[in-house]
């Protein structure tokens, strides 16, 4: 068996400590304390501490900058002990509902090979759905999920030295956190000259695709609110409309694909979710996005005006997307992932997914979504049995497999409320 990285904090220790009032130093220091636990725990555990801490220093209705101070804290705690270890910090931004995060803790992670990786670092998971997790990603400019960064203390300041974005395969995310690991000095960001000169709708196809790409990469580093406003010109500028219509089929999803980026900034770097709903709306007006990118762009516009509090719009956007592909199981699935995770709208959810499930068999997806809405109604024998539906279609995923474990854990909230008399 694989050896934990050290000994787990006693949760009792955190909470007292995280309740400790006025100087939040002492709570600071207690979080990186468990920092070297199995990845399984980390993952597991640094959820609950986000949320201790929240919970008697926030309050429901904490103001975004307190988050913000939070954030700031929580990494600077993380800096002066990286500082103290001589240790590089590998940060990774996940989330439960996460498919391939949950790949890279089960392949990686919780290998002999991983804990290798990790045994000299300082190691930080992050978990997204938090709210002062979602505040450090911020901080850090995380656009998806997973993310993993390799930062160091360079000249007082704790600086990228390496950024992973998404989970392939074992090899080559061992591979490259292994080369951010060992990078002596930062690496030089950006790309071309793209911040010299304006990006311009009238330009030519490929200057126009190459610069637009190059300010998108520029939204995970330091100059990222330039580039965001120089992206947002762009999009409002009248001359986007008409853009493109001579441009091949790959210049087309190229833009697409680099303008899909400034919505995910604002939505989880800016965190103006009304924002990104009007990012993703632009660009779903633009006469030149496929209808295979359509599906994505309509998910994404929903979910931001779920999150901005509006969810009649969000349900509306989704009746438009849906309406012409009433027969299509993908789209189907579509919304519904969207209605369950927002939770939104069950009982269409689950009358979606019956329909997808009749049309695909082999949908994998579509019963784990089924199982999601069981766990939701606290239905646990429902859930078990989507869920193992959805592993023997796709055997050895992971996220199937956690969900399955967390079903049949002792003391499970579903249990509780399926014993209830």
């Amino acid at each position: 068996m694989a050896k934990d990285w050290a000994k787990p904090l006693n949760p009792q220790q955190v909470l007292r400590a995280l309740r400790w009032p006025a100087d939040v130093a002492p709570w600071a220091s207690k979080l990186m304390q468990g920092v070297r636990m199995r990845a399984p725990h980390q993952l597991r555990y640094l959820s609950l501490v986000f949320a201790v801490m929240l919970q008697p220093m926030l309050g429901c209705g904490a103001a975004q900058t307190q988050q913000d101070r939070q954030a700031a804290t929580a990494l600077a705690a993380v800096q002066q002990r990286a500082v103290a270890k001589q240790q590089p910090v590998v940060v990774l931004a996940h989330a439960d509902w996460c498919a391939p995060c949950n790949e890279l803790a089960l392949r990686v992670l919780d290998t002999h090979d991983g804990q290798a990786l990790l045994a000299n670092t300082v190691f930080l998971p992050v978990n997204f759905d938090d709210p002062l997790g979602a505040a450090v990603a911020a901080r850090l400019r995380v656009l998806g999920l997973p993310t993993t960064l390799v930062l160091r203390d360079h000249e007082g300041t704790l600086v990228e030295f390496g950024r992973i974005d998404g989970y392939e395969n074992p090899a080559d995310f061992k591979q490259m956190l292994l080369a951010a690991l060992e990078r002596k000095t930062p690496p030089q960001q950006g790309c071309h000259n793209a911040d010299d000169r304006p990006l311009l709708a009238s330009g030519a196809e490929a200057v126009v695709v190459a610069d637009a790409e190059c300010t998108a990469a520029q939204l995970t580093t330091v100059d990222a609110g330039d580039a965001a406003d120089k992206l947002r010109a762009f999009l409002d500028n009248p001359g986007f409309g008409t853009l493109g219509q001579t441009w091949t089929a790959d210049s087309k999803k190229r833009l697409v694909e680099a303008l899909t980026l400034l919505g995910r900034y604002d939505a989880r770097v800016g965190r103006d979710q009304a924002r990104c709903a009007a990012d993703f709306a632009r660009l779903q007006g633009w006469a030149q996005t496929s209808q295979a990118q359509r599906g994505n762009l309509v998910f994404w516009e929903a979910r931001c005006l779920a999150r901005a509090g509006n969810a009649p719009a969000a349900l509306q956007a989704l009746d438009r997307w849906l309406s012409p592909h009433q027969d299509d199981a993908a789209a189907q699935v579509l919304v519904a992932d969207l209605l369950v995770h927002e939770r939104l709208e069950p009982a269409k959810a689950q009358a979606l997914l019956q329909q997808a499930t009749k049309a695909n068999p082999e949908d994998h997806w579509a019963f784990y979504l089924t199982g999601e809405l069981a766990v939701q109604r606290g239905d646990g024998v429902s859930a078990q049995k989507a869920y193992q539906r959805a592993l023997a279609i796709k055997p050895g995923t992971a996220i199937y497999i956690k969900h399955l474990q967390r079903l049949n854990g002792p003391e499970t909230q579903l249990e509780r409320v399926n014993t209830k008399p």
